[in-house]
């Protein structure tokens, strides 16, 4: 990955930082790899996704889901699926939708007890 097609950027040691320090975009390193790299950062650090300014639309192959909208995705596939592609929570506190499990933002509803 390159900083041009979209690689992650993270800002190294914010995870230390205090919860209402506001994270700057003069700090961010890019996380450029090569074929066969591996990337490992705490997520409790700022981070996130780049803009692909390059006029290739190639997407990641863990992300091919992300070319159909939510409702597409409910029409086609069952609860086990969705959850499989990401429509799940995750300990301690990834996952959720306006403050519930992802499937209820499909329309399912979803027992929130036994979460994991």
């Amino acid at each position: 990955t390159t900083k041009a097609n979209g690689a992650t950027r993270f800002i190294p040691g914010s995870h230390l930082w205090k919860h209402d320090t506001p994270p700057a975009e003069d700090l961010c390193v890019y996380a450029e790899l090569e074929p066969g790299d591996g990337f490992i950062m705490l997520a409790s650090c700022y981070h996130g996704g780049s803009a692909n300014t390059t006029t290739n639309q190639e997407r990641l192959e863990e992300n091919q889901y992300l070319n159909n909208s939510p409702e597409v995705l409910a029409s086609l596939y069952d609860d086990e699926m969705l959850k499989l592609i990401g429509y799940n929570l995750s300990a301690p506190f990834l996952g959720w939708i306006k403050e519930g499990h992802p499937l209820a933002a499909l329309g399912r509803a979803q027992p929130l007890g036994d979460m994991y």
